[in-house]
């Protein structure tokens, strides 16, 4: 509350008692004009309008903030007037007049104004003496003149007596609106102060809510960055284990390759086995006698079949162990492109290169056991070239002249040399390609170690994708309490807007 609006207030109050105490009982006597025996009917009529009037003009001028100052100054004329149209009225009938004025003297008192209580006196005394100077017969028609003397001299006792208490009344209420003044001074010193302090936290408020937002714009990026990260990484991650299962089916296929090739050097192994045994028989056969020398003729035949047989399985491996070599240099490719990948991948793909790397060794020796396998085909095909023409030889040596004996028997054994060695290297390929299914084995397990890797990393992308989701849900969490300060902070700037139009208007 304003200072200077205690006296208004009490006013305001004061006006809206006197206008309803005045309004119930003008409406009140009404009735009571029409039942008065020594008052002509005009003034009855007269009283009750004039009372309906002073009613409804006292309501509308205390509701108007314009007029309600002069409310209380007209209901004491209003008041006074009253009194002077009942002493010429009614007249001997009329015994409390005296005492009447003396009741608007208290009436006015509501308003604990100084300045009404003398106004309200002036006006009774002026009354009496226009009344005792114009109507002396209406008023000293029940009272004598040293009555009213003696009532004059007590309504001035009465008249100082209300004066002073309302000036003292008065100077309560001005020493409380300075005491109101000095609390509102301390108010708005304190509410200056909280004011300051809301304006600050709510600067603070509003910087913390900005810092909040930046730092959870870059956390969002941040975690985009990684889910796009994580996203390469489970594509890397798929591309490198189909790459994986193909290297599985092409070790799988060296596998059945290697058997096939263990079967035909055991078969060759058999042949060479059979083919030396023949020899023995026939250089037998030859020193025994000459004769037999048709029957080592078709021996020799049968050995040359088998060296032709021999000859064709040489190619047929020879073929086999280039598509071996096609097969090391694809897993050779394979393993690069898992470097690549897994070079990509950063530390997730460490463990991926490692396994990655085996298998390109593991492939380069299969490609040099290969080449070493395809050396000694060659050897053996050219020695089996040999055999053939060294056989045709004999053959026909044996057809032409059998005194040739001797020359064929050193031939046989040349041959049989020459079918030991190729024995051994039999062997040497079969050596070679237990050497190789061993090497098959181990590019299998790398290539399951590898699996295994890979589906260690899908698992390891999928869970940091899933913490990536709930750091996502955290941020977004922490982006709405920082929209919630932001708007704190608004709030906080209205309400010192509002407070601060409200000081600006109370002064």
């Amino acid at each position: 509350m304003k200072p200077s609006d205690l006296l208004k207030d009490h006013e305001a109050w004061a006006n809206r008692v006197c206008t309803r105490i005045l309004s119930f009982f003008g409406i009140s006597a009404i009735p009571v004009f029409f039942v008065l025996q020594n008052v002509p009917w005009r003034w009855r009529i007269i009283l009750s309008i004039g009372s309906i009037l002073q009613c409804c003009f006292l309501l509308f001028l205390a509701k108007n903030e314009r007029t309600s100052k002069y409310t209380k100054y007209l209901t004491t004329f209003v008041l006074i007037s009253f009194g002077f149209l009942m002493t010429l009225t009614m007249g001997e009938g009329n015994r409390s007049v005296p005492f009447y004025f003396f009741s608007i003297l208290v009436f006015t008192l509501i308003y604990l104004t100084p300045k009404l209580i003398l106004v309200t006196a002036t006006g009774t005394i002026l009354c009496h003496a226009i009344m005792i100077c114009f109507f002396p017969a209406q008023i000293f028609a029940l009272h004598q003149p040293a009555m009213y003397i003696y009532a004059g001299f007590i309504y001035l006792l009465y008249s100082i007596a209300v004066y002073t208490v309302a000036l003292k009344a008065r100077e309560l209420l001005d020493k409380l609106k300075k005491q109101q003044e000095l609390t509102e001074r301390q108010l708005n010193r304190k509410l200056n102060q909280s004011q300051y302090q809301i304006a600050v936290t709510a600067t603070h408020l509003r910087n913390t809510s900005d810092e909040l937002a930046r730092e959870a714009k870059e956390l969002m990026t941040a975690f985009h960055d990684t889910a796009s990260g994580m996203k390469q990484i489970a594509k890397m991650v798929d591309v490198e284990t189909g790459e994986v299962t193909k290297v599985s089916e092409h070790v799988r296929e060296i596998n059945v390759i290697t058997e096939q090739i263990k079967k035909m050097s055991q078969h060759l192994t058999a042949d060479f086995g059979d083919t030396e045994e023949l020899f023995q028989r026939g250089s037998t056969l030859m020193y025994t006698s000459i004769d037999g020398m048709k029957k080592v003729s078709a021996q020799i035949s049968e050995v040359a079949k088998a060296t032709a047989r021999l000859k064709e399985s040489s190619l047929k491996i020879e073929d086999i162990l280039t598509f071996m070599n096609e097969i090391a240099e694809k897993t050779t490719l394979l393993s690069l492109n898992a470097n690549i990948e897994a070079a990509r991948a950063g530390d997730l793909g460490r463990g991926f290169a490692v396994v990655a790397t085996e298998i390109s060794k593991l492939a380069e020796q299969s490609v040099g056991g290969t080449e070493e396998i395809k050396q000694i085909i060659a050897a053996t095909l050219l020695d089996l070239d040999e055999v053939f023409d060294a056989i045709s030889l004999s053959l026909s040596i044996v057809e032409s002249n059998s005194e040739t004996t001797n020359t064929v028997s050193t031939e046989i054994n040349s041959l049989m040399r020459k079918i030991q060695q190729n024995s051994a290297q039999i062997k040497q390929i079969y050596g070679a390609m237990e050497d190789l299914a061993q090497m098959n084995n181990a590019i299998m397990t790398g290539a399951v170690n590898l699996a295994a890797i890979a589906e260690e990393t899908s698992a390891g992308t999928e869970e940091i994708s899933a913490t990536t989701q709930n750091q996502t849900q955290n941020v977004n969490h922490i982006v709405e309490q920082s929209k919630t300060l932001k708007q704190m902070a608004a709030t906080l700037d209205g309400l010192l807007k509002e407070q601060h139009s409200s000081a600006v208007n109370r002064v």
